[in-house]
């Protein structure tokens, strides 16, 4: 885990109104629905499961830029190419998002994400938070899969970031990671994602392609 070398946070250049009108399309999606027992998150909060294929149009044009974005991740690590994380990378991939309302209580255990080989989540909306109590709520954190374990005995970074709007975050699908609750009433509105093996095509070079193709044609 070397948050400097496979961590990317950047907001996206969206427009002003863009995570506003996002977030009530999501809010009143009909398949928000209440979290599945297997999932990682617990307490109050609802998702929207497969949102690449049931998202409405700003829900897509955001996957488009999330696609766009993992794309340049991969360039910018060209470098790399011969080391274990780059080197797995699949040529052809599928994106698999969800879209998560989380609010009060909500919060997510320690977990990654097996299937993929990267991961992120983008921020749609973020509550004001009450830091009284503690200095990191809201926040998301990165290290080791059981936090109770000694970092210094482990020499194994952990990193936390606080969420805002329009932000971007992009790591290894290994990477562990868990949320602090709110403690607010408000919403905190964001979408998941991991990016999955596909089965190869020889009809284009873009890595997203044959999945976006399918996409378009259910809208």
């Amino acid at each position: 885990m070397d948050p400097a070398r496979w961590f990317a946070a950047a907001p996206l250049a969206l427009p002003e109104d863009f995570n506003a009108n996002l977030a009530a399309e999501l809010l009143t999606h009909k398949s928000l629905g209440a979290w599945h027992s297997t999932q990682a998150t617990r307490g109050t909060g609802a998702w929207i499961y497969q949102l690449e294929l049931c998202g409405g149009p700003r829900a897509q044009q955001l996957l488009a830029m999330i696609r766009t974005a993992v794309e340049a991740y991969i360039a910018d690590r060209h470098a790399l190419a011969d080391q274990p994380v780059m080197a797995r990378r699949p040529k052809c991939a599928d994106l698999e998002c969800w879209a998560s309302e989380v609010h009060s209580d909500g919060f997510q255990v320690p977990h990654i994400h097996p299937a993929g080989w990267l991961s992120g989540v983008y921020y749609v909306t973020v509550p004001t938070v009450d830091t009284a109590s503690d200095a990191y709520a809201g926040a998301i954190e990165f290290g080791l899969l059981s936090p109770g374990e000694k970092v210094g005995a482990s020499r194994i970074a952990r990193w936390r970031v606080t969420p805002r709007p329009g932000l971007l975050l992009l790591f290894p699908s290994y990477f562990a990671h868990w949320t602090r609750p709110t403690g607010t009433k408000e919403p905190r509105i964001s979408v998941a994602f991991d990016v999955v093996p596909a089965p190869e095509t020889t009809s284009s070079s873009a890595m997203f392609a044959p999945r976006h193709q399918s996409e378009e044609k259910l809208q």
